[in-house]
């Protein structure tokens, strides 16, 4: 999938009029606004770059440049230019002082489009959370520390543990710690936090915490 442009991400007629906008260029313009405030060319410019979806027809996927003001934030600074008029910046010529053949905004967009593509590991769900500890605990249970199966039968069995070692004792429990300190939990039951009757006005619920699985 071809990366978008400069010019697609501040002209309304980018992106082939829109037509060609897809989700990971949105994904992309997030991540690019964010490599772009963070350079110090822009930040001594006093200039910021912000997403804008543009309504209507043509490109609705566009990043403006506007004069940073001191104490505004990003969202004032939106509201201010989109009441209009409103004056927009130039964007700074930004240099890599290490390589001046190296163009760093086309690196930025390149780098915001690999991030972009890159899936990101989701949380478990609770379901899956207890699930996986639960077969965790089993195992260690049963496999690991338990006369009752036949440990090696399992083991060898097994295709996952052709070119590995199973976990030890110890392991199991450093997993299950990392796995639950890895997934959002309800502040009043510890559950995952779809999996709770949380009153949003307080953030907990009446159900009693369970640390069976854990």
């Amino acid at each position: 999938m071809a990366a978008g442009t400069w010019e697609d991400f501040t002209d309304k007629y980018g992106f082939n009029d829109g037509a060609q906008v897809e989700e990971r260029d949105f994904d992309a313009r997030k991540r690019l606004v964010a490599l772009l405030n963070d350079r110090p060319e822009m930040q001594a410019a006093k200039v910021r770059a912000l997403e804008f979806d543009r309504d209507g027809f043509h490109n609705s996927c566009l990043i403006v440049l506007l004069p940073a003001v001191d104490g505004k934030t990003d969202a004032e600074l939106m509201a201010d230019w989109m009441a209009g008029p409103g004056e927009e910046a130039k964007l700074p010529e930004l240099t890599d002082h290490d390589d001046d053949t190296i163009d760093p905004l086309g690196e930025m967009i390149q780098t915001a489009y690999d991030e972009a593509d890159t899936p990101e590991a989701r949380p478990f769900t609770a379901r899956e959370l207890a699930t996986v500890l639960a077969a965790l605990r089993y195992w260690q249970a049963n496999v690991t520390n338990g006369p009752t199966l036949n440990a090696s039968y399992i083991v060898e069995g097994c295709e996952h543990f052709e070119c590995v070692e199973p976990l030890e004792d110890l392991d199991i429990d450093a997993l299950c710690e990392s796995i639950n300190l890895r997934t959002p939990a309800c502040v009043g039951c510890g559950r995952g936090e779809d999996a709770c009757d949380a009153d949003p006005s307080t953030d907990r619920c009446a159900k009693p915490r369970k640390d069976s699985t854990r």
